[in-house]
């Protein structure tokens, strides 16, 4: 029984063990999202501030195109528009990948904390089991105290009636006259 609760013991500890494994990588895993999540919202600044300017552009460039401003004005501000609105693409693309490192993360953090309640579950089992195994223990050192306690019955011995001689011949004879 030692010997069992001992292992149960063991597989406890190592439970209790990969339980603040799990609980360290979740940790890791809600600070990591964290940092995501601050990348995206800057990202996304970025991308209303470059849509802003790019508003304020087009609008110059409609003004300097009904004022029939010089043409190679014109080209500048259409060229600084298109790069705007690559530097959109590439944010829009980044926050896309961004949004599916966050998607992945949580998808993990939901495998940890199923592996979490698992691992909880099993600890419990183990606790009960251990809880039982003591139990079992203790009932059988107060039984082995118990019997060990008793005074053993003494055994009779068997008594010789000596009767001429004590030879059982001799007695038969005997009885035979």
């Amino acid at each position: 029984m030692k010997t069992r609760k001992l292992e149960q013991e063991e597989k406890l500890k190592q439970s209790t063990d990969q339980l603040s494994r799990l609980n360290v990588q979740l940790h890791e895993k809600y600070s990591q999202i964290e940092e995501l999540e601050k990348r995206v919202q800057r990202m996304e600044k970025e991308k209303k501030s470059l849509e802003e300017k790019k508003r304020f552009l087009k609008g110059k460039l409609h003004q300097m195109m009904s004022n029939a401003e010089n043409t190679k004005s014109c080209v500048d501000v259409q060229m600084e528009i298109s790069t705007l609105q690559e530097q959109i693409s590439h944010l829009n693309h980044l926050i896309h990948s961004q949004h599916q490192n966050l998607h992945s993360m949580i998808q993990q953090i939901e495998e940890l904390n199923n592996e979490l309640k698992s691992q909880d579950e099993r600890i419990e089992i183990l606790k009960e089991k251990i809880e039982m195994l003591q139990a079992k223990n203790k009932e059988l050192k107060d039984k082995v105290e118990f019997y060990s306690g008793q005074s053993k019955p003494k055994a009779s011995k068997g008594v010789s009636a000596r009767l001429d001689d004590g030879l059982p011949y001799a007695m038969l004879s005997r009885l035979r006259k």
